[in-house]
């Protein structure tokens, strides 16, 4: 997630939708530096960790909408 939204704050700055700010520059920095260390942490967690945090989110969202009511209705068996 975290690789994301540093992803993200590049691409909005490189697209010019963010204000100009007095610390671009110092923020473009900081969104290269975020997106490398995520990417780090990524390569460095393993294929095998990332693959089973992957599982987990998925498993989690169907649990997140049946608990939270959702607009698109889910059957949630046991959990109602």
């Amino acid at each position: 997630m975290y690789a994301l939204c540093s992803v993200a704050l590049l691409r909005l700055q490189w697209l010019g939708q963010l204000e100009r700010l007095a610390g671009s520059v110092a923020l473009a920095i900081v969104g290269i530096m975020a997106t490398a260390y995520s990417l780090w942490a990524i390569i460095g967690a393993g294929a095998e960790a990332v693959g089973w945090g992957a599982v987990l989110l998925c498993l989690g969202v169907p649990l997140y909408f049946c608990l939270h009511g959702a607009r698109v209705q889910i059957s949630c068996g046991a959990l109602s």
